[in-house]
């Protein structure tokens, strides 16, 4: 197992004029809708884009059962039309509450995931598909819980390789003794389609509970030679949080053999205070190989008015790799929170995308001036320090507390949801961002 030994940025030369922060509002913010939280479902997730900018997402609540939507959002001109694809149901086996996104292939299928559900209420990995009608069908594509020391309770989304195989992890599941509580530790999951019809899963590493990391809450990246990466919300070694839950959480790259086995590597285990904890999010992968990243916890600032007995409102990340397979870490931005009557965010959950100019954008649970959470933008400069901007949100009329990433459209526009506001069970919005 390769473990990066030190992360010299984060610890010893940062200097306040690395973090130094621009606030700029953008031109403009829209409510594009309002959860209900009846049949149109509630509490929204992270969201998808296609091609021609339709966003498609879940709900975790809500629908004809009460246990999730997936939905579309469709533009036309400057209106957008809502429209669920499908609720989940509470019989025959169906998911239950997905919290993660979906993911388009190129027939426009969507798949995804639930927590729950399932012939064995462990969670499902779902397809949907549309038809020359208009309508959508389902189909549950796996059930967790049917083998033993399978994944169990999927907090993310899958992703496709070219092959049409489908990765992801699973919060719990897999090894449930020694280190690991009852629930298990986690694990990592393929799943491949056959030509005769169905899918079989195949875990491709199982949380140990120690080093190598536990209860991974986010999905996957593949790079372009098929090595997957991932976060890990606790485990790494010591720190943060008490067994079952020790360590301040990992990020690990998985390397496939020829046999066909999977090889875990450690690249980094975050030890809280300074250098981070708790990541939550997806990783985001550049094109020179680099991974960013998010903690929901640690940082330079202390507590900062952020809960967590890790210290700090979180950090953005970058970890580069070497030629020897070392891996530098560099921090990009600490979040500041409430401390000093600071109106920076604190709490980021989602993942981070890049624009055209290579400038991050990400969202954090809290902060703001009403202390609703906040949509940020860094931008790089070429002495390597990175700016940030942001929108706050203003009021509970808007939305309040986005725990989701953000997707961008061919003209930069910002779109994603918040966990509560509007009608009180989350919004979908758009932010058009300054130049």
């Amino acid at each position: 197992m390769r473990s990066l030994r030190s992360f010299p940025l984060w610890v010893c030369c940062v200097t306040l004029s690395m973090l130094e922060m621009s606030v700029a509002q953008p031109a403009q913010a829209n409510v594009l809708y309002q959860f209900a939280n009846g049949v149109d479902g509630g509490f929204p997730n992270s969201l998808a884009i296609d091609g021609v900018g339709n966003l498609y997402g879940t709900a975790s609540d809500g629908g004809q059962s009460g246990v999730g939507t997936v939905f579309r959002m469709t533009r036309s001109g400057d209106s957008w039309s809502y429209e669920v694809l499908y609720s989940f149901q509470r019989a025959d086996g169906d998911g239950q509450h997905p919290v993660g996104p979906v993911v388009l292939d190129a027939s426009g299928n969507l798949f995804g995931t639930t927590e729950k559900g399932g012939t064995f209420d462990q969670g499902t990995v779902f397809e949907l598909s549309p038809s020359l009608g208009g309508q959508w069908t389902e189909q549950v594509l796996y059930s967790f819980g049917n083998q033993t020391e399978d994944g169990a309770m999927p907090q993310s989304g899958v992703i496709p390789d070219p092959a049409g195989n489908l990765f992801g992890t699973t919060a719990g599941g897999g090894i449930t003794s020694g280190s690991c509580p009852s629930a298990g530790c986690g694990a990592v999951f393929q799943l491949t389609p056959s030509p005769e019809g169905g899918w079989a899963e195949t875990v491709l590493y199982r949380f140990q509970g120690g080093d190598d990391g536990e209860n991974p809450r986010a999905g996957l990246v593949l790079d372009s030679r098929g090595a997957l990466y991932g976060t890990t919300f606790a485990g790494g070694g010591s720190g943060c949080k008490e067994k079952p839950l020790a360590g301040c959480g990992t990020v690990f790259q998985l390397s496939s053999a020829q046999s066909g086995s999977w090889t875990e590597s450690l690249l980094y285990a975050f030890h809280g205070k300074r250098d981070g904890a708790g990541p939550f999010g997806n990783l985001t992968l550049d094109t020179g190989g680099n991974l960013y990243g998010m903690t929901y916890g640690g940082g330079v600032y202390g507590l900062g008015g952020c809960d967590g007995n890790s210290g700090g409102c979180g950090i953005v990340f970058e970890l580069s790799p070497s030629a020897s397979g070392s891996w530098t870490g560099n921090l990009l931005h600490s979040f500041r929170g409430h401390q000093g009557g600071n109106k920076d965010g604190g709490q980021p959950r989602g993942w981070l995308v890049f624009d055209a100019s290579a400038r991050l954008y990400g969202t954090t649970t809290i902060g703001g001036a009403a202390d609703f959470g906040t949509v940020f933008r860094l931008t790089p400069s070429q002495s390597g320090k990175w700016t940030e901007e942001r929108y706050a949100f203003p009021s509970l009329a808007n939305g309040c507390f986005p725990t989701a990433g953000v997707v961008l459209d061919a003209a930069g526009n910002v779109y994603g949801t918040t966990s509560a506001g509007g009608a009180d069970f989350g919004v979908v919005f758009e932010i058009i961002p300054p130049n």
